[in-house]
């Protein structure tokens, strides 16, 4: 996992409602990876935005820390919409 993190980036969006949840999940990733997570922004909390701005605020989320479009990921408004649902 390592080697494929240094030549490539991998966007990982993991949608979670409870901090506890997130930290499971980091701890596991770290257990294999120490390059899975970005060490200055390791999380973003979306806390308080009203649920219809998803996928606008998502999409403006990606392509800020990443400076590519959320299409680069092969990532499309039907899966925004989805996960919104």
């Amino acid at each position: 996992m390592n080697g494929l993190l240094r030549k490539s980036s991998i966007l990982i969006v993991l949608p979670v409602t409870e901090r506890q949840d997130l930290e499971k999940m980091q701890s596991f990733a770290k257990s294999f990876s120490s390059s899975m997570f970005h060490r200055r922004i390791p999380v973003i909390d979306f806390t308080g935005l009203p649920l219809q701005d998803y996928p606008n605020i998502t999409k403006k989320t990606i392509l800020f820390f990443n400076e590519r479009s959320c299409y680069d990921f092969q990532l499309n408004d039907e899966y925004f919409t989805k996960i919104q649902e």
